[in-house]
Formats: C-alpha cells, sequence, structure tokens
C-alpha cells in the first residue's frame, strides 16, 4: 500500500511541477519523499521482525548464584528459587538506648542463611505514608551478626531512627520504628544477597562486582562508625571462629559515647583472645579513666592504630556518609593501595 501511494503521489506531484516549470522542485521533493516512504518502510519491517521473528524480549531476572551447600537447602535458595521468604520475630535484645538485636527464625531448625561475610539481606515492607497513602514498598539492607554456620535462625543489629532523634532524618525512619515496635511471632520479609565483597576466610577477599580483586591478604584493618560495625563484626566473627584462619585484625571503632559502642562485650572477648586489635574513638572525653582515642577519625589514629602501607594489607570503612568519605582520604594520603581499599 505504501508503495502503491507513493508512485500514485509521485506521479501527480511531477504533472504540478513540470505544467508550472519548477523542475528542480520536482527533483529534491521526488528525493525526500523517496527517503521518507523507504524510511517508514524500513521501520515497518523492523519491528514486524522484532514481533514475530521469535526473539522475543525476556523480562529482566534475578541474577542466579551457585549453589553454595550441594548437599542442603538454605535460606539464599529459597531466596532464588522463590525471590523472598517471611521470617517470624522469635526475641528482641536491647543493647542500647536506640539499638537492638533481632533474632528470626528461619524455615527450619536445621537450616543456614547461606550468607557469605559481607553480604547483606534486605527487609522488604510495604509503608503506608502520608505521600504514598496505599503503602509504598521500601527496602533496608542489614548485615547478619550471626555466623555463616548457625542454624535455625539468624540475628540482625538494628538502630532505631525515631522521630527527632537525628538531624538526617527528623521525622524518623520509615522502617526501623515499625521492626521495634513488632511483637513476638510478627514476621518480615527478606531476601538477598546484597553483595559487592565477599570474605572467603583465610585472608581471602573478593569483590563481586569486580574482577580486578580475588586474592588473599595477611592483614585486614577497619574503621567502623555506629552501626556500621555489622559487616565488619560478620568478617572478624567468621576469622574469630576459624583456628586455622590467621589473619591478623584491625578495627578502629568510632562512636559519639561509651553507651553507643555497640557489640563491645563480643568485640573485647575476641581481642582478649588475640585475634583482634581493638580501638576505640569517642567524640567527646568521659573522664581520665579513658584509654581510647578521643575525637573524630584522624590520620594519627590510623597511623598508631594500623599497619603501614603495603600489599599485604587490605582497609575497609563503613559507618556514616561523612565519617567514610574522611576515612577515604585518610587511606590515600597515608598510601594505602586504592584497589585494596573498600567502602561499605
Amino acid at each position: 500500500l505504501c508503495i502503491f501511494f507513493f508512485f500514485q503521489a509521485e506521479d501527480g506531484i511531477r504533472d504540478f511541477c513540470l505544467s508550472r516549470g519548477l523542475g528542480d522542485v520536482y527533483k529534491r521533493q521526488k528525493m525526500i519523499t523517496f527517503i521518507l516512504v523507504f524510511g517508514f518502510l524500513g521501520i515497518l519491517f523492523y519491528s514486524y521482525f522484532k514481533a514475530f521473528s521469535g526473539k522475543k524480549t525476556k523480562p529482566s531476572k534475578k541474577k542466579e548464584i551457585a549453589k553454595r551447600y550441594p548437599d542442603e537447602t538454605t535460606a539464599l535458595d529459597l531466596f532464588q528459587e522463590h525471590g523472598s521468604i517471611e521470617v517470624p520475630l522469635i526475641k528482641r535484645v536491647k543493647i542500647t538506648h536506640d539499638s537492638y538485636i533481632f533474632h528470626y527464625a528461619l524455615p527450619k531448625e536445621d537450616m543456614r542463611l547461606g550468607l557469605f561475610p559481607g553480604e547483606h539481606v534486605v527487609i522488604e515492607d510495604k509503608i503506608k505514608t502520608p505521600e504514598e497513602p496505599e503503602g509504598k514498598l521500601i527496602y533496608r539492607k542489614y548485615t547478619p551478626t550471626s555466623g555463616i554456620d548457625q542454624r535455625g535462625t539468624f540475628e540482625l543489629l538494628v538502630k532505631v531512627y525515631r522521630p527527632n532523634s537525628h538531624p538526617n532524618y527528623p521525622n524518623g525512619g520509615l522502617l526501623t520504628p515499625l521492626l521495634e515496635k513488632m511483637n513476638i511471632g510478627d514476621k518480615i520479609r527478606i531476601t538477598g544477597p546484597c553483595r559487592k565483597l565477599n570474605y572467603l576466610g583465610n585472608g581471602h577477599v573478593k569483590l563481586v562486582k569486580s574482577q580486578k580483586l580475588d586474592r588473599t591478604f595477611k592483614q585486614i584493618a577497619m574503621v567502623a562508625g555506629g552501626s556500621g560495625i555489622a559487616p565488619m563484626y560478620q568478617i572478624i566473627k567468621n576469622v574469630a571462629d576459624n583456628e586455622k584462619d590467621k589473619t591478623e585484625l584491625y578495627l578502629l571503632f568510632a562512636n559519639k559515647t561509651q553507651d553507643d559502642i555497640l557489640l563491645r562485650e563480643e568485640l573485647e572477648s575476641i581481642a582478649a583472645r588475640g585475634k583482634l586489635k581493638l580501638f576505640y574513638t569517642l567524640d567527646t572525653s568521659p573522664g581520665d579513666s579513658w584509654k581510647g582515642y578521643v575525637g573524630y577519625v584522624s590520620e594519627e589514629m590510623i597511623k598508631k592504630s594500623f599497619p603501614k602501607p603495603s600489599d599485604d594489607i587490605m582497609v575497609l570503612t563503613c559507618g556514616p556518609g561523612a565519617m567514610n568519605k574522611l576515612t577515604l582520604g585518610l587511606y590515600e594520603k597515608l598510601g594505602y593501595n586504592p584497589e585494596y581499599t573498600f567502602k561499605f
């Protein structure tokens, strides 16, 4: 049809232009019309083959992860199969004025979570707000503080952002106040893993989304701030629980006050066993009895706490954005290899 109408229109335009001495106009018009018509035909043919050639676009699919435990089913396997699962709250332990460790049960008593150290689960929930009265689906990442071989349950360290408790969240967090109010037996929906870094044991670190780093280190040094201790603790616990893992660990842990130091008892227990060199810094000094550092993370603190830069050490940071930016700058200034530097 397009070709038929093209030639019909072309004859009429030709006669019109020649009868009025407009031969040059006719030639230009003929070329433009030719390009437009056959360009349109090209689009039609492309659309036809796209629709009927059998090469239909497939919906995006969550990237599959190779089964990690061939002889058992983990929660990670269920994430891969179903997308997400619901887990009930079985215990809640308040560890500071605004932080909890939430204990959740897995579908089976002998089931592992299946995540590697450095990976996070993602809590999904639909939250109703004045702007979204029907509910808005939100996602929050949390690093389990439980060991990788723990079965039947897992734990999440959560800092609750209540209204007017943090300048960046004047109305409070969307999710954490709800987690705080949950009753035993209430369920959350989780999926995962969210992963960028895997600690595979014996100093072996792999950056999942980069082929640049997949190697073994003798030393791992970490700066953590507040609830940013969670991914660091997961690595620390994994090393501490493995007698064969001789990786040297160093942690500089920054907090506002002593009361804000999360997992203090657990960290100091690991340090007492010689598996961790532990250092604290507080925003202000609590008194003469305080033996740690005072003030924001500094060049001098890192120099005194961590080994010198070398190809044997990897340095990490996790905490508030301003602290991470400061720490990354200090790492660079002190000469730590940027390829062996990572921010959670």
